[in-house]
């Protein structure tokens, strides 16, 4: 099974891309790589996964040309990139909107 999982360098996402290696699955992480613990996510993935692992930086709020690339095939998508931080989507509503 081939899935992509947006925010797939955050907590969540890092967890659910773990379980599905586990599995035998294809997962292609979607991330931007900006909250902190991305990169320390995607070392420890490459740590147990080496090559199998799959990375589009890019955002989904404004690289459509790499989300419809990164959808294409896909048999299942997880929508896990989002801004969380409840004071964040105050001080930026548009942006908070914009990526969830």
């Amino acid at each position: 099974m081939r899935i992509l999982i947006t925010g797939g360098l955050g907590f969540i996402g890092s967890h659910l891309a773990e379980r599905a290696y586990d599995r035998g699955d294809e997962a292609v992480l979607f991330d931007n790589v900006s909250r902190p613990g991305a990169t320390l996510n995607l070392a420890h993935l490459l740590r147990r996964f080496g090559s199998s692992v799959k990375v589009i930086r890019a955002d989904v709020r404004c690289d459509r040309e790499a989300m419809d690339r990164a959808v294409a095939g896909a048999d299942a998508v997880y929508h896990l990139a989002g801004q969380v931080a409840v004071t964040t989507s105050i001080a930026d509503p548009r942006a908070d909107f914009e990526a969830n």
